[in-house]
């Protein structure tokens, strides 16, 4: 558990007192300083009754102990957690989002890039071998490039907490799946020769990464020229 349970309670409190409706919870894991920043988000000037409150507390410290703890033991990376408040104020644990922001270290040498790329290739199939198992619920991973090299992989999943409980501690994962995004990196690779910065989004797809479906964004930055009077 990484959440302070007196410190929750504390802060659910406040918004009955001011009564709030809570929508929706979300939470930012940050792998630094390990700790986690929570948001609540709703409506204001709607009385519930007490179990709504408790409800909420009670769930919040269920995802902290069954999601959030165990998202960041396996993936050691930043990490933004959604969930949605039932009417009950019980939390919608069949359609969590999350998104895995994966830190990519700086391979980069300038002697010679076919080194660059062995290793961040290395890098990848430590990270995809965590990720596979979870194929069924993820929706996309980001590659982001800036000044010429990976610097980010995101992923963002939908989690059916009941459904994916033994995928946390798993080691088993799909070859196939696994060498397909793998082979998929080398394409991304080369579309990014030459380019400072920029972005692909691939879906994936019964846990293919589907690089013809991809959203591409370049970037460029240009000196605004001023004409002289």
């Amino acid at each position: 558990m990484l959440l302070n349970e007196r410190k929750i309670k504390k802060h659910i409190i406040k918004q009955q007192l001011k009564e709030n409706s809570i929508k929706e919870v979300d939470f930012r894991y940050n792998k630094h300083k390990k700790d986690v920043l929570m948001d609540t988000k709703g409506i204001g000037s709607i009385i519930h009754e007490e179990e709504f409150y408790e409800n909420l507390y009670e769930d919040v410290l269920s995802v902290d102990s069954f999601c959030i703890a165990r998202l960041a033991k396996r993936f050691n990376s930043n990490m933004k957690i959604s969930t949605t408040v039932l009417p009950d104020g019980c939390m919608d644990f069949s359609s969590v989002s999350v998104s895995v922001n994966i830190t990519v270290p700086n391979k980069q040498d300038i002697l010679n890039e076919n080194t660059e790329k062995v290793k961040i290739r290395g890098f990848l199939y430590s990270q995809y071998k965590k990720l596979v198992p979870f194929y069924q619920y993820i929706k996309s991973i980001e590659f982001i490039y800036q000044n010429y090299r990976l610097c980010n992989v995101t992923v963002d999943m939908e989690l059916d907490l009941d459904k994916v409980n033994s995928l946390f501690e798993t080691n088993a994962f799909n070859s196939q799946i696994l060498e397909q995004w793998l082979a998929t990196y080398e394409v991304i690779h080369e579309q990014s020769a030459d380019e400072h910065s920029i972005y692909f989004k691939l879906p994936i797809i019964k846990g293919q990464m589907r690089f013809d479906m991809r959203e591409e964004c370049m970037r460029a930055r240009y000196e605004y020229e001023r004409e002289e009077v």
